[in-house]
């Protein structure tokens, strides 16, 4: 009989953490187990993608109908029998936290981010008390020191397991340039994330303004959706630079797209372990990114991509125009970035880790209600 897990994320949307689930909940069934991704959002982009990989979801629509949504979430839990509750994301692991607290069912708890966001109250509402989860999954070191840092979690309950991406996927995508209404001749420096303001967006068109003063064919374009949609076509009317902005929305598949990019840019404020940067790897493609999060674990500065410090526009123009004048450098990194992530993040290893996991938790939990019902028949 195989191992059922519910897994519990908030957003309707696609994000790096919703590509990762889908990716983990679809392989974790070759170990034995079998998934149910629950979204407390009603059905959006994300369960699109769930639907084609045949990863059974379910949404809740909480927000909408919030009554009828945990009477929803009651009699699924009750149908499905989980074994694991694994939770994504602050309200996401504030609901798997309320399920383990009232159904006893083992709670892995996941920190996807440095999350900077966070104000007190909020480490408080999700990790206390400690000892609910029986872990908590980081993606990252940075994830793991802010655990350190806000919560009174011990080591023991928290694990470390890197994003990894599947290459078969990206190897044969060839770039489609007049598709996207992309010339040959123009350069395009591109980034793939949800319009939000962790993400820095502003610091890369103000980069964009100063690229342009120098290579006036470059397009710089961000694939993504989110709040701060409106506020970066204002910014980029302001600098005159719209011309030369594009912001397509949501694009899936949106590997295709980002084949047609010559240099990716990651310009967050903060992060935990960016996905984008492993697609863009994984894709032969030199990065200039942030030093926030992992991304200096990831990308060796110099060799498969360029570091530059956080809110530093100035410095993220120049790490562009050193690789638009220096063709053979923005490929031997590309190259170099392809091979790291070959080496080290590949998806079955993070697959392997979780489902290692898993069946230690099971395991603990078998061998804890044997020791009860053994002194039971003393």
């Amino acid at each position: 009989m195989r191992n059922k897990i519910i897994y519990l994320i908030p957003s309707k949307k696609l994000g790096g953490t919703e590509k990762m689930l889908a990716l983990l909940a679809k392989k974790i069934s070759c170990h034995g187990f079998s998934p149910m991704i629950i979204t407390m959002d009603k059905r959006g982009p994300f369960h699109d993608m769930l639907d084609q990989m045949a990863v059974p979801n379910y949404a809740l629509n909480l927000k909408h109908t919030p009554l009828q949504g945990i009477f929803r979430l009651i009699t699924r839990f009750i149908a499905i029998k989980p074994v694991l509750i694994h939770s994504f994301l602050f309200w996401g692991n504030l609901l798997g936290k309320a399920l383990c607290i009232c159904t006893g069912t083992p709670l892995i708890m996941s920190q996807r981010s440095t999350d900077n966001w966070k104000k007190s109250f909020h480490w408080i509402a999700e990790y206390f008390p400690p000892s609910i989860p029986s872990a908590v999954i980081s993606n990252s070191t940075a994830g793991i020191r802010a655990l350190h840092t806000h919560t009174s979690l011990s080591k023991h309950r928290i694990y470390h397991i890197p994003n990894g991406i599947s290459l078969d996927s990206l190897s044969f995508i060839q770039p489609d340039r007049g598709y996207y209404g992309f010339s040959q001749k123009e350069i395009i420096v591109g980034s793939i994330g949800n319009l939000r303001i962790a993400k820095g967006y502003n610091d890369f068109l103000y980069a964009a303004k100063i690229v342009l003063h120098h290579y006036p064919n470059t397009i710089f374009t961000i694939a993504g959706e989110g709040p701060e949609r409106s506020f970066l076509e204002e910014l980029a009317t302001t600098l005159s630079i719209q011309s030369k902005v594009r912001l397509p929305g949501f694009l899936s598949p949106v590997y295709n797209y980002l084949a047609c990019f010559d240099i990716v840019v990651i310009s967050s404020l903060w992060e935990g372990f960016p996905v984008a940067a492993l697609e863009a790897m994984g894709m032969g493609k030199p990065i200039v990114a942030t030093n926030v999060g992992d991304l200096s674990e990831i990308i060796e500065d110099g060799i498969s991509g360029f570091l530059v410090p956080v809110s530093n526009p100035e410095e993220l123009a120049q790490r562009m125009m050193q690789l638009i004048k220096d063709p053979s450098l923005a490929n031997s990194m590309g190259k170099a970035a392809r091979a790291r992530v070959e080496k080290h993040y590949q998806l079955k290893n993070m697959i392997a880790a979780h489902s290692a996991l898993y069946q230690k938790i099971l395991n603990k939990r078998k061998n804890s209600q044997k020791t009860m019902y053994n002194t039971s028949c003393i």
